[in-house]
């Protein structure tokens, strides 16, 4: 989530992922500030014509979960590209492990540290003074699959990026999780470099290894959280796959992976067939998004440009603090709302796009502040 794409002909892929960083905020927004996902299938008579077209608009915010896959896709493509660009010209090449980790530290850490101070400020204010019962525990899980919990051991726990690993996300940026596994992969790369360097397919061996880890009987030696994500590990690797296409170090044509992006929609309009089970359904939908950026890198390698993305070059500079600064925007006025409208959401989309507006200007203003002073060298 949090990478840059520093090669300016990649552009396209940084305003791609700040695209998605706004889908996944206006998914929250979708869950946290108004009623029509809760009721309207009961009291689809309580809404006026208007209303019932913006339910079905906002019915494309339903799919957070492919922004987030998409997030692992693309984090593995960006990480691996500098080192796969020199082993394209020099399979010798030493990997330079402390810079690795300490522009790794430095990209990640401020806006993370920075996003759970204002989660605990968020908290406090909408939890212990103005006490919005968006916050007990009985109204809190109708949103989410997550306990909330702001104890001084899970802020700990999350500046060591263990965030549903062996300790819940802070409070309520339940969308912290992501970080947690990112941040371990990043730790791995070093292995897997090594790995790739001295065979592509012998990297993929132990990537497919650790993949069947899955389907083994659970130990209490593994995590639960980990057994249950583990797989995400083989779809970040497809971004470093897709990053050796790039640069030729595998002769593969874009032409042959560009139709797997029919996996897409096949797994969202038809779940059912693999959404029963999740590491099936997440592994075809990365698949899916590793056919669209090979889509959209054949486009560059054909200099075809699609030149309204740079008008959108804004959101990618801040698309990691809105990703990590939107949730707790998002519940606070979710929990004004229900204080002052009788505990219950509105019908009406006002507040929602207010909302998500409040959280895009919010987090553009943060990135100047503690994420763009630490990528300066």
């Amino acid at each position: 989530m949090d990478v840059k794409i520093k090669t300016s002909k990649l552009f396209f892929l940084d305003v791609i992922r700040g695209l998605a960083a706004l889908y996944v905020t206006l998914s929250h927004g979708n869950d946290w500030l108004w009623d029509a996902n809760k009721t309207y299938n009961k009291q689809p008579k309580d809404y006026n014509q208007i209303e019932k077209i913006f339910k079905s608009g906002l019915s494309i915010f339903n799919y957070s979960h492919l922004a987030v896959m998409f997030f692992f896709v693309l984090s593995g493509f960006v990480i691996h590209l500098r080192y796969s660009k020199k082993l394209s010209t020099d399979n010798s090449f030493e990997f330079d492990y402390f810079p690795y980790v300490k522009r790794r530290f430095r990209r990640i850490f401020p806006p993370l540290l920075f996003a759970l101070i204002f989660t605990f400020l968020m908290d406090s204010l909408g939890n212990h003074f103005l006490h919005f019962k968006i916050y007990d525990p009985e109204i809190f899980l109708k949103f989410t699959t997550h306990l909330y919990n702001d104890s001084l051991l899970v802020f700990l726990g999350n500046m060591a990026f263990l965030m549903e690993i062996f300790i819940p996300c802070w409070g309520s940026n339940q969308a912290l999780w992501t970080l947690s596994y990112e941040w371990w992969l990043y730790m791995l790369y070093p292995l897997f470099f090594l790995l790739n360097r001295k065979s592509f397919k012998f990297s993929w061996v132990f990537v497919f290894i650790i993949f069947i880890l899955f389907f083994l009987p659970k130990t209490s030696l593994i995590s639960n959280y980990i057994y249950e994500n583990i797989h995400l590990i083989f779809t970040w690797y497809l971004g470093v796959f897709l990053s050796d296409i790039y640069s030729k170090r595998i002769n593969i044509s874009y032409n042959w992976l560009f139709p797997l992006a029919i996996l897409i929609p096949i797994n969202l309009f038809f779940p059912g067939l693999s959404k029963n089970f999740h590491v099936l359904y997440d592994t075809l939908l990365a698949v899916g998004i590793m056919g669209v950026l090979a889509f959209f890198l054949w486009l560059e390698e054909k200099e075809i440009h699609i030149s309204f993305l740079r008008y959108f070059k804004w959101l990618g500079d801040c698309s990691y603090t809105l990703y990590v600064t939107n949730l707790p925007i998002m519940i606070f006025l979710g929990g004004y709302i229900m204080k002052y409208h009788t505990n219950s959401f509105p019908f009406n989309f006002l507040l929602y796009f207010l909302g998500c507006a409040v959280s895009i200007i919010f987090a553009y203003v943060v990135h100047f502040l503690v994420e763009k002073p630490f990528m300066r060298k």
